[in-house]
Parts: C-alpha cells; sequence; structure tokens
C-alpha cells in the first residue's frame, strides 16, 4: 500500500503545461494587438508593399506562434525546451516591435532582399547564371541571398512567401537556433550545463538585433555553429558523420561569404598539430587541409579577380583606405601595404579594431552608445582573461582552435570594416565564440572538486 500521495495530475505533462502558458501568454497579448497594428503601419512606411502592412504583420504572428508550437514538439531536450520558448518571445518582440523603431529611421538591407524577389529584374538575376558571373562582387552577394530567399519562398505557403515580416520571424528562428547550438556545444566543451552563457548569448545586443533581422548574419552565425558542434563532437566522441557535419558547415559559410572559409580553415590546421599524435596522421591531416585550404584561395581570388600578391596587397590598401562612408566612418589615417610588413604594421590596429570597436567615444546616438558599450564589455573581459589565463591551458586543442579563429577573422576583416555600423554588424559573425572564449579564460578558478551528484568532476569553478 503507498504511503506518499502523488499530487500530480497525469496528463498535465511538461508540453501540455508549456502548451497551457502560451495559449494564456497569447490572449493577453491580444487585448493590445489593435494599438500596436496602427503603430505598426506608422513605423512600417519604409517596407516594400506588396499587401496590406497589416495583414503582413498579423500573418507573421501567427507563423511566429507556430515556430513556438515547433519548439514544443522539437527532439531538443525536454528541459530546455521553456528557456527556448521565453527566447523565442523575445526573439519575437525584437524582431516584431524593438526593429520596426530602427526600420522607420533607415533603409535596411532586409527591404532589398525582400524586393528583390518581387521584381522581374531581381527573379531574372537569379535564374541568368551569366549575369551572376558577370556582375560586381557587390551584386554576386545580393544575388547568392537572393537565391536562398526564393528557395525559401518556393517552398512555404504563398501567404507567408508574400510577408516581410513573416521572413523576418523565420531569420529570427534560425538565429535562435544557431545560439542553442552553440550552447549546446560549450556543454560538451566544458562538461556542464552553464544556462548563463546561453543567455549571453541570446541577450547581448548586436546579436539579438542582427540575427532577429533578414540578412546574412542569422545564416552566418547558424552555420558556423554546424561547423564549430561538427568539429568539438569529432574532438570528444570520434564518429566520423561529426566531419561531415564540420564540412557540411563550412562549405555553407563559403557560399554566404567566400572569404570566410580560409578564416575557418586556417585554426584547423592548429588543431590537427595539437590534438593529433602520430606524425603520420599530421602530415596526412595537414595535406588534406592544405589542399582545401588552397582550394578556397583559388576561389577568393577568382571571386574578387585577383591575379597575384601584388593585386592582394593593392586590394587591402584599397579597402582599409576607402572607408569614410557613413556617419561612423573609421576616417583611418592614409595606409600603404606594399608586402606582408606593410600587413604586420596594420594588423595590431585592425585587429583591435575589428574586436573591440567601436567604444562609446567612437559614436553618437543611442545606437553607437550600445555599440560602444558593447565593444568596452569586450575590452573588459579580455583584460580579464589575459589576467586570470593559465598557460597549460594553451594547450588544449579545441582552446587554441577557438583563439586562431578569432586573430584570423579578426586580421582580415580588420582591413574589411568600412565604418563602425558595419563592423558591429560583421562582429557577430565570431562573437559567439569570442564570447565564450573570453568568459572561459577569465572564469575564476577553484581547486575544490565540484560534487555533481555521485560524481566527482574536476571542473574549475565560479567563486561566490
Amino acid at each position: 500500500m503507498p504511503t506518499k500521495f502523488d499530487t500530480r495530475l497525469p496528463f498535465l505533462s511538461p508540453n501540455i503545461l508549456l502548451i497551457i502558458s502560451g495559449v494564456f501568454l497569447g490572449a493577453i497579448c491580444a487585448f493590445y494587438i489593435w494599438p500596436l497594428l496602427s503603430l505598426v503601419e506608422q513605423l512600417g512606411w519604409r517596407i516594400p508593399r506588396q499587401s496590406d502592412l497589416i495583414t503582413d504583420y498579423i500573418t507573421s504572428l501567427f507563423w511566429a506562434t507556430f515556430l513556438g508550437a515547433c519548439i514544443i514538439f522539437s527532439p531538443v531536450w525536454q528541459k530546455d525546451k521553456g528557456m527556448l520558448l521565453f527566447a523565442w518571445c523575445i526573439k519575437c518582440f525584437v524582431a516584431l516591435f524593438v526593429i520596426l523603431f530602427y526600420e522607420s529611421h533607415y533603409p535596411s538591407d532586409s527591404f532589398g532582399y525582400y524586393s528583390n524577389l518581387r521584381t522581374a529584374q531581381g527573379v531574372g538575376g537569379f535564374l541568368d547564371f551569366e549575369t551572376l558571373v558577370d556582375a560586381t562582387v557587390a551584386h554576386k552577394r545580393m544575388f547568392r541571398m537572393d537565391r536562398i530567399i526564393l528557395l525559401y519562398n518556393k517552398n512555404i505557403p504563398y501567404f507567408l512567401a508574400d510577408s516581410y515580416h513573416s521572413l523576418k520571424i523565420t531569420f529570427s528562428m534560425i538565429g535562435l537556433m544557431a545560439m542553442y547550438l552553440f550552447y549546446r556545444t560549450s556543454i560538451i566543451i566544458t562538461k556542464r550545463e552553464n544556462r548563463m552563457f546561453f543567455w549571453v548569448l541570446v541577450l547581448f545586443p548586436s546579436l539579438l538585433i542582427y540575427a532577429s533581422r533578414i540578412g546574412k548574419e542569422s545564416l552566418m552565425l547558424f552555420c558556423i555553429a554546424v561547423y564549430a558542434a561538427g568539429l568539438v563532437n569529432w574532438h570528444f566522441k570520434r564518429k566520423i558523420i561529426y566531419i561531415f557535419i564540420g564540412l557540411t558547415g563550412l562549405f555553407a559559410c563559403s557560399y554566404l561569404r567566400i572569404w570566410v572559409t580560409v578564416v575557418l580553415i586556417t585554426p584547423l590546421f592548429f588543431y590537427v598539430l595539437y590534438a593529433t599524435k602520430h606524425s603520420l596522421s599530421k602530415v596526412a591531416g595537414t595535406l588534406l587541409l592544405g589542399i582545401l585550404f588552397l582550394f578556397a584561395y583559388d576561389m577568393l581570388l577568382a571571386y574578387f579577380n585577383l591575379k597575384s600578391f601584388d593585386d592582394i596587397y593593392a586590394k587591402l590598401e584599397f579597402v582599409a583606405l576607402h572607408s569614410d562612408s557613413g556617419g561612423s566612418a573609421l576616417n583611418r589615417a592614409s595606409v600603404i601595404i606594399n608586402g606582408p610588413l606593410d600587413v604586420i604594421k596594420f594588423a595590431p590596429s585592425g585587429i583591435f579594431t575589428a574586436l573591440f570597436r567601436p567604444l562609446p567615444w567612437d559614436t553618437t546616438g543611442l545606437l553607437g552608445f550600445s555599440a560602444g558599450m558593447e565593444g568596452l564589455l569586450l575590452l573588459y573581459l579580455f583584460f580579464r582573461a589575459m589576467i586570470q589565463i593559465q598557460l597549460r591551458e594553451l594547450k588544449d586543442p579545441i582552446l587554441v582552435w577557438a583563439i586562431v579563429l578569432v586573430f584570423s577573422w579578426a586580421l582580415l576583416y580588420g582591413f574589411a570594416i568600412q565604418n563602425f555600423g558595419t563592423g558591429v554588424r560583421w562582429k557577430t559573425q565570431v562573437l559567439p565564440i569570442f564570447l565564450g572564449l573570453l568568459l572561459y579564460l577569465g572564469r575564476s578558478r577553484s581547486k575544490h572538486l565540484k560534487q555533481i551528484g555521485s560524481k566527482t568532476l574536476n571542473l574549475p569553478v565560479l567563486k561566490k
């Protein structure tokens, strides 16, 4: 005879509770929908209109609800579903409300990605391969995004394909998937579930904004997350499937931004050297990576129509000098790049700019101040990491891979950043790894062992 009475209702499973909570929250939000729709019309005057904006917006609300329901029934960890749903509500609020104010004041690439698919020129450009080959570099980038969005639109109902805000919601979900994948990958590395890191990724201002818009940032974040997850899982589990997963993320990144391929391959050389014990395996791995690197390098030269190293130096100099567009321009002094020594001279300032700027005194306005405070926070975390780091940790292959990846990215983008606005946006590509690296190296160490159930893990823990 049972001595304890179970008060739990059997039909109230975690999924059912999440559904009830969602319905309750939706009922509350419904009372505020009509004033919101009036505001949407006022703020959305720049948005390309194919249908009435109210219908567009309401469609996106139903689409956001549907994607939220997909989280409930998705095969992710049950204990993570509530966290993901809360994060999804925040993402939707930012995408469907906060960003409206930005879109009402500034033109956005998001408008171009959406409107190009509604014009004969945009669709024709997508279908015409010769046009793509002969296009300028800027147009090639646009064509690639057009290709992705058009493929997406062809596989969803027309009422969704015709909705600008629904497309924004889709990109927001891709951004959330990227953050969650980075979080799950961090668990494999640290062997502990630190949900604070997930919320750092989700709520970090630039990641929250740019991963909730129509653009390459959400896609790049997801592809880099797949690449990182493949490498980390291979390192700890040694299953061949993870190599293919990592390569899938790598090739997807190369499609979106061809020059990022070189950045992602470079740290793999260091990983092979640190992680591989046998000399033969090191040689074989290095050779394979070398072939892949040369292939990516040739594609990069062809993409920018570069024939020699002199052309590369001239291109770097041109990009570094012509950085005076926009209100947040860098306004660099004269830069002369004639060889590798000039690249080395420029590298420190370029790397610092790519990783930490803008700082609060570099920009004006609310958005500029927010970006400046981000840079200041990153600078603080960097110095904290330098103080706390232990040299023996630099023998860890995954740690070395992450450091080289961030450094390689910053070295390349130090030349490419034209103004602080684009710098903040491009930084999102590497920001989850950079943040994870700084937080891990900057953690407080403890000599005590942490008890988890009946197991004892020799892991550093934060001091209270």
